[in-house]
C-alpha cells in the first residue's frame, strides 16, 4: 500500500509541476494564472513531501513518521485552497 501511495503521490506532483509550467507558459486559458501557478506548485510541493516521507518510512528513518501526517495536512490544506479558489 505505501508503494502504491508512494507512486500516486509522484504522479500527482508531476502533474502539478506540468500544470504549473503549462499555466506559467500561456498554454492554459485561465484569468488568473498567477493563482494557477500558486496553487499547481503548492500541490506539487505537498505530493513531493508526502513521496519523500513515505521513501523514510519504507527506509526504516524515525523522520519519515513525523513527517507523513504533517505532508498529508499540508496537501489537505492545499485541496481547501483548491476548492476554496474554484468556488468563486
Amino acid at each position: 500500500m505505501k508503494r502504491f501511495t508512494f507512486y500516486l503521490a509522484v504522479l500527482a506532483s508531476a502533474a502539478g509541476v506540468i500544470i504549473a509550467l503549462a499555466a506559467l507558459l500561456g498554454l492554459l486559458q485561465s484569468g488568473q494564472r498567477e493563482t494557477t501557478v500558486f496553487l499547481s506548485a503548492m500541490f506539487a510541493l505537498s505530493n513531493a513531501a508526502i513521496a519523500y516521507s513515505i521513501h523514510m518510512v519504507n527506509q526504516g528513518k524515525d523522520i519519515g513518521h513525523k513527517t507523513y501526517p504533517a505532508s498529508l495536512v499540508s496537501l489537505l490544506l492545499v485541496i481547501l485552497m483548491i476548492y476554496r479558489w474554484w468556488s468563486f
